[in-house]
């Protein structure tokens, strides 16, 4: 999914081993970022916009204790605001 289709349709939040989630937030650069190294190296992913959806900033805010965007959920794992190289090297562990 393409970081324009992040605004129209957001998955569940962990729906299931190796297909990253992105938890992101409108005019947030770095999710911008991250959305196009996901697209320039073929991962597919999910996406859950933390302004319109309560249960992902919940998350957020039990895991790490703020609203830091963009997050990666991997298989139960969450990387705050990771690097491309961050979430292929787990995607491939």
């Amino acid at each position: 999914m393409s970081s324009e289709g992040a605004d129209a349709t957001d998955a569940a939040p962990e729906p299931g081993p190796d297909v990253p989630v992105v938890l992101w937030r409108p005019g947030c650069g770095f999710c911008r970022l991250l959305f196009s190294n996901l697209d320039r190296h073929d991962v597919a992913y999910e996406v859950r916009n933390i302004w319109d959806d309560d249960e992902a900033r919940a998350l957020l805010n039990e895991r790490i204790g703020c609203e830091t965007v963009p997050s990666v959920l991997i298989d139960g794992e969450l990387l705050v605001n990771p690097s491309i190289t961050d979430v292929l090297e787990r995607l491939d562990a």
